[in-house]
């Protein structure tokens, strides 16, 4: 974050400069060039660490016209950047730089991408499954225990229950749905999950439940999420008499 800011600084000082000097737009291009590789640095690490697969590769299109427009607005009038004990570095280096500095200081959170998952429906997140796949059942504990903050405000609220193969964690959404994850640790080599269990509860009549084609489409979305590397089966239950629930259990392939 220090770099970062730095960085911030520096070219803000430089493109600052220039324009209260009456050089407008070059004091725009000195500023903004560099900053736009920051900002694609940042991007591309929220894609690949809280996107899904479709996120992802639009995050690499986006990286690439950030470049691209770093390219046309700064790199191709051979702008640099004078560091003091180092010397002139040019253009490329320093915007390489940027691009370095944003990706490492980029605040992920597996956190925002399962609220985010939540308020789209899309509770099959593949990152998010891949992560809690590589946790052990202490490590689970306290992935919810840094979750617990931001899954009670705003509405929302969280609730766990401990087990001895891995604790379920209730997740209420202020519009009435709920869902709960359950990583199982069972068996000799326990380290990581064998088993992912999501259950979506729905008010009756909030969705199409009984609808076999919103079934149907429902288990292909979540397929074409996991791709091969999970096995996952659906079931649909009454849950109670006034909630539905969707089922989702998921294995590791590899």
């Amino acid at each position: 974050m220090i770099l970062f800011s730095i960085y911030l600084f520096a070219n803000l000082s430089v493109g600052g400069y220039y324009i209260f000097d009456g050089e407008i737009l070059l004091g725009l291009q000195l500023a903004l060039g560099p900053l736009i590789a920051l900002g694609a640095g940042a991007g591309m690490k929220g894609a690949i660490i809280d996107g899904n697969a479709f996120q992802v590769k639009a995050g690499f299109v986006f990286l690439i016209v950030l470049l691209a427009i770093t390219y046309f607005i700064y790199l191709q009038y051979d702008y640099g950047f004078r560091l003091p004990y180092i010397g002139y570095v040019n253009g490329y280096i320093w915007s390489a730089i940027g691009l370095v500095i944003g990706y490492l200081s980029a605040n992920t959170s597996h956190t925002f991408p399962l609220l985010e998952s939540i308020n789209q429906d899309n509770y099959i997140h593949k990152r998010q499954i891949d992560h809690i796949f590589t946790l052990d059942i202490e490590g689970w504990e306290e992935h919810i225990k840094d979750m617990e903050p931001e899954l009670n405000t705003d509405g929302w609220s969280s609730v766990k229950n401990t087990c001895e193969t891995g604790s379920v964690l209730l997740i209420n959404n202020p519009d009435g749905t709920a869902c709960s994850f359950q990583p199982l640790f069972v068996g000799a080599d326990s380290s990581n999950p064998n088993i992912l269990i999501i259950g979506t509860y729905y008010p009756k009549g909030s969705i199409p439940f009984e609808n076999e084609n919103f079934r149907n489409d429902l288990k292909s979305k979540c397929e074409a999420e996991l791709g091969e590397s999970y096995m996952l089966k659906v079931d649909f239950f009454e849950f109670t008499s006034e909630m539905n629930l969707i089922e989702y259990t998921v294995s590791n392939n590899n």
